[in-house]
């Protein structure tokens, strides 16, 4: 069991800590240990918004069509501010590819038990 302040702890940190979205064109890798996406898009990091609610912090990500001109999108990865840690991969369908009208926003909802 982890007490109701550890739990505010562990949601401030997420909230403070990463903060950068990244997506790619990849989607296979299964392994735990993976520190980056498998095949990321250069132009596509940007800065989350995470909102806390309860046990929970939503973090929020929008991405211009600029940026992904192209591109199919399969993966999202959720980073810390120098993209050197990554707190979760999470592969998913296909989207894309984009145009520059296009607009993408991601929102992953992390749930501290």
């Amino acid at each position: 069991m982890i007490t109701d302040k550890a739990k505010e702890s562990i949601i401030a940190h997420l909230k403070t800590t990463y903060t950068k979205m990244v997506v790619g064109s990849g989607g296979d890798t299964t392994n735990p240990s993976s520190t980056v996406l498998d095949i990321p898009i250069d132009l596509s990091a940007v800065n989350l918004t995470a909102y806390e609610s309860g046990n929970s912090v939503e973090f929020e990500g929008f991405i211009t069509g600029a940026s992904l001109v192209g591109h199919n999108i399969k993966e999202v990865g959720i980073y810390n501010a120098g993209l050197t840690e990554m707190l979760t991969r999470i592969p998913f369908e296909n989207i894309g590819p984009f145009t520059s009208t296009d607009s993408l926003e991601i929102n992953v909802i992390m749930v501290v038990e």
